[in-house]
């Protein structure tokens, strides 16, 4: 099984309960890892495929509602703040010059005169039912202190090596596997 790079706080203030967690390269979200470890999770082929397609230069980010089901008991209400969270940091990324993904607005897309964007994987997690209340302006500010952080964090250079993006099927590994059995599931050879 692949080990992961664990994700890691962004530092600031926790403000209308929201933590961003962050990988500076792609991983699998928290609700999928478990999915993928587990060999007999109908999933697994599902996420796999999902992830491997996913382009190394991007920025996978998604908004986790962690919001306990006591102080907002209706799904509906949860459902409402994890979109407007998602909503103030897909534009906090418009107005700092970002696409959705992650990628530069202005420049080349490719070439030496490339401006690279934010890459990695993101997960803002909401504790807090506060997200329903507040004005939108604050929710903007709290994002964009986000997206200011992981601009800076992706312009200074790194003294710690990053560690290298998980490969979930190789053609080495597609080559050197066991033929499946004539079945269509075969739990032996983990297909």
């Amino acid at each position: 099984m692949p080990n992961f790079p664990p994700f890691k706080d962004i530092r600031g203030p926790a403000v209308n309960g929201l933590r961003a967690r962050f990988c500076p390269v792609l991983r699998p979200r928290t609700i999928d890892e478990r999915e993928i470890r587990d060999w007999f999770n109908p999933k697994i082929h599902a996420l796999r495929d999902k992830y491997s397609k996913v382009s190394s230069d991007t920025l996978e980010w998604c908004v986790v509602a962690a919001t306990s089901q006591k102080k907002v008991p209706k799904a509906v209400m949860r459902n409402r703040l994890r979109r407007r969270w998602a909503n103030a940091f897909a534009d906090s990324l418009r107005s700092n010059g970002f696409h959705f993904n992650g990628r530069s607005q202005a420049g080349p897309k490719d070439g030496t005169d490339a401006r690279p964007g934010l890459t990695g994987t993101l997960e803002l997690c909401v504790y807090s039912p506060n997200g329903l209340t507040v004005p939108y302006h604050e929710l903007l500010r709290s994002t964009n202190m986000i997206v200011k952080t992981l601009k800076q964090a992706s312009r200074r250079p790194s003294q710690v090596p990053r560690p290298a993006p998980v490969r979930f099927w190789t053609e080495k590994s597609r080559d050197e596997a066991k033929p499946a059995s004539k079945t269509a599931w075969s739990f032996v050879h983990g297909y």
